[in-house]
């Protein structure tokens, strides 16, 4: 690793730093972003893995169907990703 360059990791807020306040003024616009584009894919990738795997994803001994209804659970919970992609719209003004 170049030190000469930290990490872009060394930018993000540190949870320990009192005066950085915990969400900025883009925090709700970034978090819809990132639930619409995981929203939608996740259950694809989680498929195609079901797929992959065959019948042993979908039995007991594997725990591929566990994140597959997890995702699908989450995307009930929090929101689908067109409810996160009206949200940013209407954050955006468009």
């Amino acid at each position: 690793m170049c030190l000469a360059h930290p990490p872009r990791t060394a930018q993000l807020r540190d949870p320990r730093d009192s005066t950085t306040p915990p969400g900025g003024p883009e925090a709700a616009e970034l978090t819809s972003v990132a639930k619409a584009y995981i929203g939608e894919r996740a259950t694809d990738i989680i498929q195609d893995c079901v797929q992959l795997h065959g019948g042993i994803s979908v039995t007991w001994e594997h725990d591929i169907h566990l994140y597959l209804r997890r995702a699908t659970v989450n995307r009930v919970m929090f929101g689908t990703p067109g409810e996160h992609r009206r949200r940013l719209a209407d954050i955006l003004g468009v």
